[in-house]
């Protein structure tokens, strides 16, 4: 079995492509009129996205849509042939790149040779850095090249680099959407065999946070699973495939990334009031930007999300990004420790990745505990920072708003509180009919009885009922033999036990 290494298509023509796209022409396109050469073009663009996001695939694909030449350069390669050849490599690429003009030239891991702190370092290093400006500022419009730097870490990048005039926009890979991991996987697995069909919607849900090279290696993973079987070309099956997603570890795990969720209003059962006055805080006003500005009304600018835990603030948040058109971005305290040097240059970096991805939201989760202390004042810095920046709307959460430092609540900061109430008998009924699988929907009158019981839980709690209830009939339709047997008033009743259990355990 073999997998094809020709990188995936482009599932559509996102926003971070429209920028890279549009620069690209303003850059390469032949002299004439127009008011270009009197206003200069941009020299360079910084690509930044977890590793294995597409940066490169982007890069080529711009490069063909302008018709022009595609020049790919290695970080680790010109490193390594700087210490045997001097600079000669890199003044090479940039003369090659004149030669084929118009040309995008592409330097992959840019913080290989720009490093934060280059000038602290050893001379040959300081030296091959200030080649690579010298060969920035000598470009001219005529020259009709662009310069595309790729970096996964673009916090490590030397200030030098991202100057005025040098690579001084920044353009942000998010990972691949749902949609587009589908779309990978099913290219991907083109050339496997199977046996019998592969649910590809169910492992774009499962697959969140996985790159392009992820996606690979997941069906690399899955064919070597099925060959443990049987020789290969062994059949594929869908266990190999959930076998091979708990291998594979996604480059963005641990990481701050930017998405395009796909969770819509209709996926979130009842919370009418909840979601119609966010629909005026955010979505509105992100989708309807001129309206509100010729009307006088300013943007709002932070949100405060409170509720018990499962009461759904993530799925809101998540859901408002959606129908607003807007990118995604989650930061959670656990993160800010694990990742970054500290929670203040975390919080830097997620307001730095929002902001280049606007229209965004910024998901700030736990807000109780991320911005505790000093770093109340870190997060006003930031807020006044992006205080003119139209499109970015940062989004708190907190099941403990008794707990937030009361600077956080006002104006420039989280100046709207918008509560959460636990869902009551009418929302817990349209929670517990959300889509079912075919064949396995319980009875009205038994989400009608299931509703009535079910005071006091989340919506966290009733789709896990909905989860366990649903597990039970497949245990008993494996242990029976008999497919297709649906979900009984007895697997409800034993799930919700479980769960008040569960409960009792954890208040005593």
């Amino acid at each position: 079995m073999t997998v094809s290494t020709s990188p995936p298509p482009a599932t559509r023509e996102a926003p971070h492509q429209q920028r890279l796209l549009e620069l690209a022409t303003w850059t390469l396109a032949p002299p004439g009129p127009g008011a270009a050469p009197a206003l200069g073009v941009p020299r360079g663009v910084l690509l930044s996205g977890p590793p294995g996001c597409g940066k490169k695939y982007l890069a080529r694909t711009v490069a063909e849509q302008c018709s022009a030449a595609f020049l790919f350069r290695s970080g680790v390669e010109l490193l390594h042939r700087f210490h045997l050849e001097s600079a000669t490599p890199l003044a090479e690429s940039f003369e090659a790149a004149r030669t084929k003009s118009p040309c995008l030239l592409y330097f992959d891991d840019l913080d290989l040779i720009a490093p934060r702190g280059i000038w602290n370092r050893a001379f040959h290093e300081r030296a091959l850095m200030a080649r690579m400006l010298s060969e920035l500022d000598a470009l001219q419009p005529g020259d009709r090249v662009l310069v595309v730097g790729a970096s996964a870490r673009p916090g490590s990048l030397a200030a030098d680099i991202r100057r005025r005039g040098r690579l001084d926009r920044e353009v942000v890979v998010p990972v691949p959407d749902r949609d587009a991991r589908r779309q990978i996987l099913q290219q991907l697995a083109r050339s496997m065999p199977f046996d019998h069909p592969v649910d590809f919607e169910n492992l774009s849900r499962l697959t969140s946070g996985f790159t392009g090279e992820d996606l690979r290696a997941v069906c690399q993973e899955a064919a070597i699973s099925a060959s443990r079987r049987v020789p290969a070309p062994a059949p594929v099956t869908m266990d190999d495939f959930l076998a091979a997603i708990r291998v594979v570890e996604p480059s963005a795990a641990g990481e701050l990334f930017l998405e395009l969720p796909h969770t819509r209003w209709s996926h979130i059962g009842g919370m009418d009031a909840v979601k119609q006055r966010l629909r005026e805080l955010v979505e509105w006003p992100l989708k309807h930007p001129d309206l509100f500005s010729r009307a006088g009304l300013s943007q709002t600018r932070g949100v405060l999300l409170t509720g018990p835990p499962g009461s759904g603030k993530t799925m809101l948040a998540r859901a408002v990004a959606t129908e607003s058109g807007a990118g995604f971005v989650a930061l959670h305290h656990a993160l800010s420790r694990l990742t970054f040097e500290n929670s203040a240059a975390a919080l830097h970096e997620a307001f730095r990745r929002a902001g280049q991805a606007a229209p965004c939201i910024l998901f700030l989760d736990d807000v109780d505990v991320l911005l505790s202390g000093p770093m109340a004042h870190h997060f006003h810095t930031e807020m006044r920072a992006v205080a003119t920046q139209r499109g970015l709307v940062v989004l708190g959460a907190t099941s403990h708003p008794d707990r937030l430092e009361p600077a956080l609540l006002g104006r420039g900061a989280l100046e709207e509180v918008v509560e959460i109430p636990s869902p009551d008998e009418r929302e817990r009924r349209d929670i517990l009919a959300l889509e079912w699988p075919n064949g396995h929907a319980p009875a009205q009158a038994d989400i009608i009885r299931l509703a009535r019981s079910t005071d006091g839980l989340s919506g966290a709690e009733l789709i896990l009922l909905r989860e366990q209830a649903a597990r039970r009939a497949v245990e008993r339709s494996i242990q029976s033999g008999v497919t297709g047997i649906g979900v009984e008033p007895s697997d409800f009743d034993q799930a919700l036990d479980e769960i008040r259990r569960k409960r009792r355990r954890h208040f005593v």
